[in-house]
């Protein structure tokens, strides 16, 4: 049965894309079949596999349009299990013509049913806005994964997007799964005690990931990065730390089945 995750975060500069993009990666490596899906329309995700504009013809907004179907809009990675469909041309303008349809949070997941028979797991990038791509990442999805940073700011956010997303899934009258809160730019779960020393993140200890990443979020625009950690150096702490999150999570995964 395919999995469907949606990688969020409100607040800027958390680690959406570099999240998406390098857990999706290490899935692969794993030998999961994976179709990210780059519902950014600044196409970060897409650049970082290799995938450039100027190099295809159809993406999202095409399927959502209805324009084209099926494998016209997935793209091949460097990785044989990494599949990935790009944001396309015009996705902005394609949001603007979906707002006047009265099932439009609910296009995406429609689009994407046949895409599940041949994927175990299909990853969201989302633009981390309150739009509508993000609003039907979040109704298509079967989990959230948040990326986060240590901050001031950083609780408010996760009661603003928890907030968010219990509105948007009350839509469809299912209620959302949490796959987890990744931390970013910290060395241990220790780092993340410490910093809440009055145990203000109480709400949130249950949901976050015993794995976190070491070293600041890639930023394609900034870093220039246009390979996942793991193709580029698999030994390097990053590329480990996102390996050890795969593996958490498909133990989880697997645990959850046993218990139901």
């Amino acid at each position: 049965m395919c999995n469907v995750i949606c990688v969020a975060n409100l607040q800027e500069k958390t680690g959406r894309t570099s999240t998406a993009v390098n857990f999706a990666a290490s899935l692969a490596l794993l030998e999961k079949k994976v179709l990210l899906v780059d519902c950014d329309a600044n196409g970060q995700a897409s650049f970082c596999l290799g995938i450039l504009s100027h190099a295809y013809d159809f993406g999202l907004d095409d399927l959502l349009s209805g324009i084209v179907g099926g494998r016209a809009v997935v793209r091949q990675t460097a990785m044989d299990f990494l599949d990935i469909i790009p944001p396309g041309h015009s996705l902005n303008e394609m949001e603007k013509k979906l707002a006047q349809n009265p099932d439009k949070e609910k296009v995406l997941s429609i689009v994407l049913s046949t895409f599940k028979e041949r994927y175990d797991y299909i990853i969201f990038d989302t633009p981390g806005q309150k739009n509508l791509m993000t609003i039907s990442a979040l109704v298509s999805c079967d989990s959230l994964m948040i990326p986060a940073l240590l901050g001031p700011r950083t609780l408010d956010g996760l009661y603003s997007l928890l907030g968010f997303a219990s509105d948007v899934r009350k839509k469809i009258d299912e209620p959302l799964k949490i796959a987890g809160i990744l931390f970013m730019d910290c060395n241990s779960l220790q780092d993340v005690d410490n910093y809440y020393q009055k145990n203000e993140h109480k709400d949130f200890k249950h949901a976050i990931c015993s794995v976190t990443i070491p070293g600041k979020p890639l930023d394609p625009e900034v870093d220039g990065a246009t390979a996942p950690s793991c193709l580029v150096d698999i030994k390097s702490d990053y590329s480990e730390a996102f390996l050890d999150l795969s593996f958490e999570f498909l133990y989880r995964e697997t645990r959850n089945e046993r218990g139901k």
